[in-house]
């Protein structure tokens, strides 16, 4: 297996989970909807049954006619596809990218998050209608803020690894951009060029990332 193949494969795999954490926020989203029904709306809105199909899709894409599963972080297959990047004297990108900035299991999350925008734009309209705006599709510190959180310590340790001042945005990972009104609407993006390197291109993580900080 080319490099490439495992990074994606890799890729895919880590997907999976936040298509699990989607999925129950879609569900928490259409319970809520139910209690505040406006038919006189729906025209205007991504509708439950949009939201499902989405998920199907996204669910389909990572599948590679393999049954959806909710893999942990440290599944059989994830070992193994650490295992062949071992055998062949390297490592995954991502696990690349989380070891040399120390990153959280959190952090990884805000980057899946932001590289599934990338991947497929079926996620910006499941973002939307889990924020249930559809003029917001991209990835933004709400968002992560809020999507698997269970409690408000959570929410507000989030927030502070989002600010400009958390590993992910001081070290160039992510880059906000746009003119928010507020930094809870501030939306995020991957720095250029670091979906190539997810996906395997072989370019260097540190420059990627130098680059940015210095455009800051």
């Amino acid at each position: 297996m080319a490099y490439r193949d495992l990074a994606i494969a890799h890729l895919r795999l880590s997907l999976r989970g936040l298509t699990a954490v989607l999925h129950t926020a879609v569900q928490e989203q259409i319970a809520r909807a139910a209690r505040l029904a406006r038919p006189d709306l729906t025209p205007y809105c991504i509708t439950q049954e949009e939201a499902l199909c989405l998920l199907d899709d996204a669910g389909a894409l990572l599948d590679d006619e393999a049954e959806v599963t909710v893999l942990p972080e440290d599944d059989a297959a994830g070992a193994a596809l650490r295992a062949e990047a071992l055998r062949m004297g390297t490592m995954l990108p991502l696990e690349v990218l989380a070891a040399r900035f120390r990153l959280t299991a959190f952090d990884r999350f805000g980057v899946l998050a932001c590289a599934a925008a990338e991947l497929d734009r079926g996620y910006e309209r499941l973002y939307a209608f889990v924020l249930d705006d559809a003029g917001r599709r991209a990835p933004c510190v709400e968002l992560l803020t809020i999507l698997g959180a269970r409690s408000l310590d959570e929410r507000v340790a989030r927030r502070h690894a989002l600010s400009c001042f958390g590993t992910l945005r001081s070290a160039g990972i992510l880059i906000a951009h746009g003119e928010p009104t507020s930094e809870l609407r501030q939306e995020l993006r991957l720095a250029d060029g670091l979906f190539d390197h997810l996906t395997g291109d072989g370019s260097d993580i540190a420059l990627i990332c130098a680059t940015h900080r210095r455009q800051r």
